[in-house]
C-alpha cells in the first residue's frame, strides 16, 4: 500500500521512489507536518490563493507530503522506523539491481551500434567497389566495339 502512493507522489515530484520513501523517513522523524502547518493555515486563510502557494510551494508541498505519511498510518498506531527503514533497503536494492540491468543494455545497445555502423561502412565500401568496377566494365566494352 505505502509503495502505490508513494509512486504517484514520486511521479508529481519527479522522484524516485527511494528518494520519496527516504524524504517520508525524514518528515517522520523531523515531524515537518507541524513545522509547516503555520504555513498552511496562511494558505487556507489566504482562500487558496494561487500567488501565495507560488511564493510558499515548497514549504506547502513538504506539508502534504507529511501530512499524506501520518494519513497512511492507521489510527492509533504509531509509525513504524523500522519498517521505513525496510522497506527503503528493499527499494534501494531493486534500484540497483536493475541500474545493473539498464548499464547491461546500454553497453549491448552502443556495441550494437558499433557493430550496425561498421557494416554500414562495409557495405558502402563493396557499392563504391562494384560501382567501380561496372563503370571499367562498360568503358573497356565501349572502346571494344567501338573499334571493331
Amino acid at each position: 500500500m505505502a509503495a502505490t502512493r508513494l509512486m504517484a507522489l514520486h511521479i508529481v515530484r519527479g522522484r524516485s521512489i527511494a528518494e520519496s520513501l527516504k524524504e517520508r523517513m525524514d518528515y517522520t522523524e523531523n515531524d515537518l507536518k507541524t513545522e509547516n502547518k503555520g504555513v498552511f493555515e496562511s494558505y487556507k486563510k489566504s482562500g487558496y490563493s494561487k500567488t501565495f502557494y507560488q511564493e510558499h510551494e515548497s514549504e506547502l508541498l513538504l506539508y502534504k507530503a507529511a501530512e499524506e505519511v501520518y494519513k497512511s498510518v492507521p489510527k492509533g498506531q504509531t509509525l513504524n522506523m523500522q519498517k521505513l527503514r525496510d522497506e527503503y533497503g528493499r527499494i534501494l536494492e531493486e534500484k540497483k539491481k536493475e541500474f545493473l540491468e539498464y548499464a547491461q543494455l546500454n553497453k549491448d545497445m552502443h556495441e550494437y551500434m558499433i557493430a550496425k555502423k561498421n557494416l554500414e561502412m562495409l557495405y558502402q565500401q563493396d557499392l563504391e567497389a562494384n560501382d567501380k568496377d561496372g563503370r571499367a566494365q562498360r568503358t573497356r566494352n565501349s572502346r571494344t566495339e567501338s573499334v571493331l
